[in-house]
């Protein structure tokens, strides 16, 4: 396992990154910080939630199966999981923080990041991430 790690093995790594994830598979998102927030109810809960202008990222993108399905008075509610993997310099460079309560955009249906975790280590070394894995869930229709 090689001790040292230099600027010149991470531009490789990354460029590596860049065209496996940007030119061969070829999955955006669109992601949504949350600018702002109305007035909250007691228990500090928003009904309306601002979100900035959408910034589309290339992402690794591996969809769940149907979480549950719960029966509405007028139809079913529906929820997907979803498990995004964003390039820690991709992140970087379009000036984006991604943090959970933000949300994505991927095909139709949005969803809201739940947890964040920087894994990826090159070589095992923890203090080395180059991927940030994000846990989604679909939102409601009725929100979207």
């Amino acid at each position: 396992m090689p001790i040292f790690w230099t600027e010149k093995e991470h531009e490789f790594i990354k460029k590596l990154n860049d065209e496996l994830i940007g030119k061969v598979i070829s999955q955006k998102i669109i992601y949504f910080k949350i600018k702002n927030t109305t007035e909250a109810n007691i228990y500090g809960e928003s009904k309306n939630k601002i979100l900035s202008e959408g910034i589309e990222i290339d992402a690794l993108v591996n969809i769940q199966d149907k979480v549950e399905q719960t029966n509405r008075t007028i139809g079913y509610d529906t929820k997907y999981t979803l498990e995004v993997f964003f390039q820690k310099d991709n992140i970087i460079e379009k000036n984006a923080e991604v943090a959970p309560g933000d949300y994505i955009k991927y095909g139709n249906i949005m969803y809201e990041i739940t947890s964040c975790t920087e894994t990826k280590f090159v070589f095992g070394m923890p203090t080395k991430s180059i991927m940030i894995r994000c846990d989604c869930v679909s939102i409601r229709e009725s929100v979207r």
